[in-house]
């Protein structure tokens, strides 16, 4: 270095360097062009210094490269065919460009021109004057307009679009309105963050108020969309105060309204929404439908089930035949209303009516409640299939658009989709990510729904403390949001955790009062209902309250036939053949494994498993009761319902193993191979049967002699032919320790 600067000028150079590579090779070039003074010992940013090394070296080029070279700066790709035709239009040509390239500040890399650094670039675009800038922006846009007529949204026509802005002066409409329609665009294909950026870069070209107020809204609705709500709220204010016209004021309305649907208390948000409709009714019906819409979805948080289907209705009717995001809020809180209320054809109807534009729209542009309650509905009504493909595509448009304002609430249908096929894991992770981004984004209505699933799963799987906490957190939530409907859910997992600890007078008070409620509500299916039904007649038989059990179940029945929800008919008919006397059991057991098919819930035709296997066990048919409670034992265990999985191990126990048995369990193979062994097989019709090797065979029987403590097969028969009690397995305590084996 020293040889070829200098001493003195190598030693300022590394000083000023600070070890920065690139600031050095800059500044070793920079003191060969005699640019840099060795006595200067400021010490300034290396930012500021490569910029100053760059300026001087700019500086000793002629004006015609530094023109070139400022549009290759202002180019957003570097293209060389679209800068050669920018500069034909300025007069000047890619060969002015040589002497640059001969320094190595810029050189050419396939079809595009690179810059010898940002800052490099950075330096000529800002060494250029502000008609220079101008200049060269307008001709790159200008190739750009001459080269093809492309459709709004494309590449070249957004990067025409941007130019002809950076070119504009204010006022000058024509370069607004382009800008403007690439954030359409944009908008419309989830580039929410650009769309913002374009309407409030259009707006600043703008002089025009009304256009202002539009292009403000634009943004605000983007911001809004992707969660940013205190911006959305600002430039919805800001927008009214360009222009107050009837559009501008009804997209700022149904801004804040959305805004406060995800975070107010329930009844405030209920009687805002309902006064701001009958306002509006007339001027804009498709808002005033939003607005009921909102009111009916918070009724339905706070348990008001007449009110959501009632509002839901006037919504509807407000709306007919409209196609815009009121309309299908109307149909789609209306469909929600006539599930809970049990009119489920009529919910089929609507739901086959809306489904379709809901499905294709834009979700961004729909509000967060229409694309969340949609699936819900989907879900109840027993589509599945149909429910996680909309969910999976909504969910993926969402997440590429940035639109986090939507993804709280949609992740509780996907979390209830989970848990109803038994993916438990998938169900736990979207409920974590739903309240968590429920609290970022303030969204408390959504938070408690959250909470109380996953204290359903928990309460399933066994995790009582969790349980407890989980509702507590649950009432806290409902205090604050008015949401009295979730209390369902919190007394509905707190019910089950009691049922499935062996506490069933405990689960029978709290899945009592749900069943009031319900009861009042008119609601069948609302919040899980069913399965809350099932846990409570079960509660009753394990209180031995038959008397109670058979009258609830006789008052519910008719109504899960009436209608016709195969997961709620499957819960009902499998309550139905608990009741039953035994020579009915049989039947109604089969109509609920039969109503399971159509969409299973592994964990519900686990529950039917094991109570008709209980059934069987008491009517004497070992084989068959064997069969259903290994089925059961199966799906509980896959699914980590560890509580479920003892019950009916120990159902199995009670089949297989001797009178007043306490010794260690077996497995579910050591009791087969103990049934055919006691029933006379030889080992090789037992390797027959089960698929196993002589050797598997002799291992597992001998465990078996060493759990039973006996030493001979021919001892094996007369221990399974004692008398055995009639009696029903009762649910294990949650501390419960497995015993070995």
């Amino acid at each position: 270095l020293a040889e070829r600067v200098g001493a003195r000028a190598a030693e300022h150079i590394h000083r000023a360097a600070q070890g920065n590579p690139l600031a050095l090779l800059e500044l070793v070039n920079a003191a060969e062009a005699g640019l840099l003074d060795p006595d200067d010992d400021v010490v300034v940013p290396s930012g500021s210094r490569l910029a100053g090394a760059f300026a001087a070296r700019l500086r000793r080029l002629p004006a015609p490269c530094a023109r070139a070279l400022m549009v290759v700066a202002a180019s957003f790709t570097g293209q060389v065919a679209e800068v050669a035709g920018a500069m034909r239009l300025l007069g000047i040509s890619e060969f002015d460009l040589d002497l640059a390239r001969i320094e190595s500040l810029i050189w050419q890399d396939g079809d595009r021109w690179q810059m010898r650094h940002p800052v490099f670039r950075s330096v000529v675009y800002q060494a250029a004057s502000s008609d220079e800038r101008r200049a060269a922006h307008q001709a790159l846009a200008d190739h750009l307009a001459g080269i093809g007529d492309y459709a709004p949204g494309s590449i070249v026509a957004d990067q025409r679009a941007w130019h002809t802005a950076a070119a504009a002066l204010p006022g000058d409409e024509a370069a607004a309105a382009l800008l403007a329609a690439t954030a359409d665009a944009g908008r419309a294909r989830g580039a929410l963050a650009a769309a913002r950026r374009a309407y409030l870069r259009a707006r600043q070209i703008s002089v025009q108020p009304q256009m202002q107020a539009l292009w403000t809204i634009g943004a605000a609705e983007c911001a809004q969309v992707s969660g940013d709500v205190e911006a959305a709220l600002a430039l919805a204010a800001e927008a009214i105060g360009y222009a107050a016209t009837r559009d501008v004021a009804g997209a700022a309305n149904r801004l804040r309204h959305q805004v406060t649907l995800a975070r107010g208390n329930a009844d405030q948000v209920q009687e805002l929404f309902e006064s701001d409709a009958e306002a509006l009714k007339d001027d804009d019906p498709d808002l005033a439908a939003s607005f009921l819409a909102a009111a009916a979805t918070t009724a339905a948080a706070a348990n008001r089930l007449c009110d959501t289907v009632r509002l839901g209705e006037h919504a509807m009717g407000l709306t007919s035949g409209g196609v815009g995001a009121g309309a299908s809020a109307a149909r789609t809180i209306y469909t929600y209303g006539l599930i809970a209320a049990n009119r489920t054809q009529e919910a089929r109807t609507v739901l086959t009516e809306y489904f379709p534009a809901v499905r294709e729209a834009d979700p961004w542009r729909l509000s967060f409640d229409t694309v969340g309650v949609t699936g819900m509905n989907l879900i109840w009504l027993g589509m599945n299939a149909e429910a996680g493909a909309y969910l999976t595509r909504t969910e993926r448009r969402l997440r590429t658009a940035g639109a986090e304002e939507h993804l709280p609430l949609l992740l509780i249908p996907r979390a209830l989709l989970a848990l109803r096929t038994g993916r438990w894991n998938d169900a736990y992770e979207a409920v974590e990510e739903s309240r968590r981004l429920g609290s970022e984004l303030g969204q408390w209505q959504v938070a408690p729904l959250a909470v109380a699933l996953a204290a359903r799963l928990a309460a399933a799987r066994g995790l009582f403390p969790l349980v407890r906490d989980l509702a507590a957190t649950t009432e806290h939530l409902i205090e604050d949001t008015g949401a009295a409907g979730y209390q369902d859910l919190a007394d509905t997992a707190t019910g089950a955790a009691h049922l499935a600890a062996g506490h069933p007078h405990q689960a029978i008070l709290l899945l009592g009062r749900v069943r009031e409620r319900l009861w009042a509500s008119g609601a069948i299916e609302h919040n899980l209902f069913m399965p809350t039904f099932g846990d409570y007649i079960e509660a009753l038989l394990q209180a031995g309250d038959h008397d109670a059990a058979r009258l609830g179940v006789a008052a519910e029945l008719p109504r899960a036939e009436a209608g016709g929800l195969s997961a709620t008919l499957a819960v009902a008919y499998r309550c139905r053949a608990q009741v039953a006397a035994t020579a009915d059991a049989d039947r109604w057991f089969e109509l609920a494994l039969t109503a399971h098919a159509p969409s299973p819930d592994p964990f519900e035709l686990a529950r039917t498993r094991l109570a008709y296997g209980r059934t069987l066990r008491e009517a004497g048919a070992v084989e068959e009761a064997t069969r259903q409670l290994e089925q059961a034992v199966q799906i509980f265990t896959a699914l980590g319902a560890e509580p479920w999985s003892d019950l009916a191990d120990t159902e199995l126990d009670l089949l297989t193993l001797p009178p007043h048995w306490d010794g260690p369990r077996l497995t579910t193979q050591e009791r087969r191979i103990l049934r055919l062994a006691a029933d006379g097989a030889t080992d090789e019709q037992i390797c027959e049967t089960l698929g196993i090797t002589p050797r598997n065979v002799d291992h597992d029987l001998q465990r078996v002699y060493d759990k039973l403590g006996v030493s001979r097969r021919s001892q094996l028969a007369p221990l399974l032919k004692q008398e055995r009690p009639r009696k029903t397995a009762q649910p294990a305590a949650p501390a419960r320790t497995r015993r070995s084996g």
